[in-house]
């Protein structure tokens, strides 16, 4: 469960005093587990087994744990915070700035993780020692919140499109009104037609319009006359 107020919306920290039973995976997943700690390695692959997800990988150090994640490519991966070579919130930050999959970060001081949580992947905090019904809870809510932020984040881009190409007929109308001494309405009609005789969107159009005439005047507006 969350501890109320230290983390920050979306992430959430699991210690020994969480749900009991088990928790049901909403739907099969893929899990790579990284670890220094073999007995640790064991224990969470044995906890994950016991659900429907797969563990198709396991490493002790930070560059294979990096391999198997971007080769791999597991639904939800589970990090200790002691590996060989680096530190897992190091790997983790490798992991959320590649947005390659959500993570599980295991630590025994869960307080001092809260500054580099902002800037990975980490979507859930499980503190030692780890228990079944913490940590396949954890993965849940891990998978569940970077799936929403990835709709976000192609809501977001979208946005950005249709905004785009409105700024791009907008300047393409105003060439067309400059250039053919026509009213607004009567640009946006011709744009609109070409689009669909072309069968293709107003925002090509409008680039096409757009690139003809900074070829023409070098980007620059024409003078009045």
């Amino acid at each position: 469960m969350p501890v109320g107020g230290r983390f920050p919306p979306g992430f959430f920290f699991f210690s020994g005093a969480g749900r009991t039973g088990r928790q049901e995976a909403v739907y099969s997943s893929t899990v790579v587990v990284a670890s220094r700690d073999p007995a640790l390695r064991k224990a969470m692959k044995s906890i994950i087994q016991t659900t429907d997800r797969t563990v198709v990988g396991e490493a002790e150090d930070s560059v294979s744990a990096l391999k198997m994640i971007r080769t791999r490519q597991p639904d939800v991966v589970v990090i200790d915070e002691d590996l060989k070579n680096s530190s897992g919130l190091e790997v983790a930050a490798v992991v959320g700035q590649d947005r390659l999959a959500p993570v599980v970060y295991v630590t025994s001081y869960p307080g001092r993780s809260l500054s580099a949580v902002k800037e990975s992947s980490i979507f859930a905090l499980v503190a030692k020692p780890v228990d079944e019904p913490n940590l396949v809870l954890a993965m849940e809510m891990a998978e569940a919140g970077f799936h929403k932020f990835q709709e976000m984040e192609k809501e977001i881009a979208q946005l950005k499109e249709t905004l785009a190409g409105r700024k791009a007929v907008e300047r393409a109308k105003g060439i067309l009104m400059e250039t053919l001494g026509i009213s607004e309405g009567e640009a946006f009609k011709r744009i609109q037609k070409q689009s669909m005789d072309r069968r293709t969107s107003m925002r090509v159009v409008a680039d096409a319009i757009v690139m003809a005439h900074d070829l023409q005047t070098g980007g620059r507006p024409r003078k009045k006359t």
